[in-house]
């Protein structure tokens, strides 16, 4: 008995894995899921994002509040865009703070949610046509997310501006 009680203490005390899905309608529901990366324990982010995405067709005001926000709270990035043709010089400031790379050219033109990888969530944001999101809230699949994120890298054009 007194082998056994220790035992049963300790399975006790071992955290179970949380495991949470949430969805959220309309740029409000967006807005929610954003907040929630925007203010994240690791102030890391992995993003993947298709050229055209939420926060390109979203009002600008937005874009901007997004931007500070982020860069307020020290949030950086390591982010993997989908190739645009015309997309405007980035600062010096913003590489170092979004540290972008294109995406192999096999992905482009297949996905239209933006992919954002932090703490122990993974948040998928829709296109402006559907207005949507999901935030999962669970370390093996933020981990499955960030190895499939590592590998894509692997194979990514590092962003220049010259």
């Amino acid at each position: 008995m007194d082998v056994i009680i220790p035992l049963l203490k300790s399975r006790k005390s071992q955290k179970e894995e949380v495991f949470k899905v949430s969805h959220f309608e309309g740029a409000e529901g967006i807005k929610l899921v954003v907040e929630k990366a925007l203010y994240c324990q690791s102030r890391q982010w992995k993003i993947i994002a298709p050229a055209k995405n939420f926060f390109s067709d979203f009002d600008e005001n937005y874009a901007r509040y997004f931007l500070k926000t982020r860069r307020a709270n020290g949030v950086k990035a390591q982010s993997l865009w989908e190739f645009k043709p015309g997309r405007r010089i980035l600062s010096a400031e913003e590489i170092k703070e979004r540290n972008p790379r294109y995406l192999p050219k096999t992905m482009h033109g297949k996905f239209q949610s933006v992919v954002i990888v932090f703490d122990d969530k993974v948040a998928f944001i829709s296109s402006m046509k559907n207005l949507s999101a999901v935030l999962i809230q669970s370390r093996e699949i933020n981990e499955t997310l960030a190895a499939i994120f590592s590998g894509l890298r692997e194979g990514s054009v590092p962003i220049k501006n010259a």
